[in-house]
């Protein structure tokens, strides 16, 4: 613990390339790593914070327990979520898919949305729907394919084009019994 103390002024590729990892290994695996965490790229975080938490997940035995749902994501935790949205007045439109985000300017300059041009997943007409107020949950190609060019012009979307989406993936594996057949967890510590 003490040497990963000494390693916050490092960041975490600087401190794996020196162990003789790779920058494809650093893009592939611990970039998508950091960011399912929800810290930033290898690049930028440093070494000490990276193998804490690894150093935990090591040490610990109840840090990477799984935990599950007493049931159905839908009766305990999607569910509840529309729920609260549908009681308030909100609506979901599931299967369809937004297409261009219609907008218009005031005379003061100020941008807003007149409406979403949607098409159905079966059909291929468009439709024009008007909402408010709207809320799009998007990844990072999926919103840069949906802004408008327009919004560019501002600072605060334009910057939406210098992230990267880094793709993760998360794998949930069910054993009914050992993984290996070493079952004598003496001989497995090597004594």
């Amino acid at each position: 613990m003490r040497d990963i103390r000494d390693l916050d002024k490092i960041s975490f590729s600087d401190w794996f390339l020196s162990k003789g990892g790779t920058r494809m290994s650093i893009q592939r695996m611990w970039d998508p790593v950091a960011y399912a965490l929800g810290f930033i790229d290898c690049d930028n975080i440093s070494a000490r914070c990276m193998l804490t938490i690894f150093s935990l997940f090591a040490t610990k035995t109840e840090a990477s327990l799984l935990r599950m749902l007493k049931g159905s994501p839908d009766v305990y935790l999607s569910g509840p979520i529309r729920n609260y949205i549908t009681e308030r007045g909100g609506r979901f439109h599931l299967r369809w898919g937004c297409r261009e985000i219609l907008y218009d300017k005031s005379t003061d300059g100020e941008t807003y949305v007149t409406g979403l041009a949607m098409s159905f997943y079966i059909i291929s007409k468009w439709f024009l729907i008007i909402f408010t107020p709207l809320m799009a949950a998007c990844d990072v190609p999926g919103i840069k394919r949906l802004l408008p060019s327009g919004w560019r012009e501002s600072e605060f979307f334009n910057n939406i084009y210098e992230l990267v989406g880094v793709p993760v993936v998360t794998v949930q594996l069910r054993y009914n019994g050992w993984v290996t057949e070493l079952r004598d967890l003496d001989s497995s510590k090597g004594n």
